[in-house]
């Protein structure tokens, strides 16, 4: 092979590795350090919304109370499966105050599913595929907002229970496969209760037009 000739083949392939080297490093995913602040912020807002929809829920006004008689005296019918909210003393006030601070955390995706579940009361069962209905977990009626008791949810409901995750963001990992805007990472983690009950959690991100979000329920 002339000289000239093999040159030009070297060129060539020198010329494809850098072209793929660059496009590597434009395509792939981003680095833990630069997620880090992120997903510190996302995990530690994540647990206020998790009680909401897997845990207690909102603190509520006994309605066996003698003192809140007058409270529950004009609820309807219809509603004498749920208690009135405090919402003196609840993070959310309203079903779109609950809904905008959940996609402040969760990207759309992860969290419209259940939106329809806890607002609206319909869910969809894929096998077989059908639509189930069901009381919604939250209803709002003459500016009150009401939640539905935990004992009328479904019986296979388990409320997150002692579930205070400690994270160690020092080990946060990026896990392949990951693009530029869907992140996979493991992050170590234990219970406040027990901080030698260590266990690796899958973290989740999506990039959206408001900034990385979790793409998956962390609990």
């Amino acid at each position: 092979m002339p000289r000239n000739c093999r040159l030009s083949i070297v060129f060539l392939l020198l010329a494809a590795l850098l072209c793929s080297a660059l496009f590597s490093a434009c395509s792939g995913a981003p680095k833990a350090e630069d997620l880090r602040a992120d997903v510190t912020s996302l995990l530690e807002a994540a647990p206020e919304i998790n009680e909401v929809f897997f845990g207690a829920g909102l603190p509520v006004f006994d309605r066996a109370a003698p003192e809140n008689a007058e409270l529950y005296a004009n609820v309807p019918d219809s509603l004498s499966k749920y208690d009135l909210v405090d919402t003196a003393h609840a993070k959310f006030a309203s079903i779109e105050h609950i809904k905008a601070a959940a996609l402040r955390v969760y990207s759309s995706a992860c969290i419209s599913p259940l939106f329809d579940t806890a607002f609206e009361g319909v869910s969809s069962d894929a096998n077989p595929s059908s639509i189930l209905v069901s009381k919604p977990y939250f209803v709002e009626q003459d500016g009150r907002l009401y939640q539905l008791r935990r004992s009328e949810l479904d019986p296979d409901f388990d409320p997150i229970r002692n579930r205070s995750l400690v994270f160690d963001y020092a080990s946060l990992r990026v896990v392949k496969p990951s693009s530029k805007t869907q992140v996979h990472l493991s992050v170590s983690a234990h219970l406040l209760s027990n901080p030698q009950q260590t266990e690796t959690k899958d973290v989740y991100l999506l990039d959206t037009p408001t900034g990385w979000k979790l793409n998956r329920w962390v609990l």
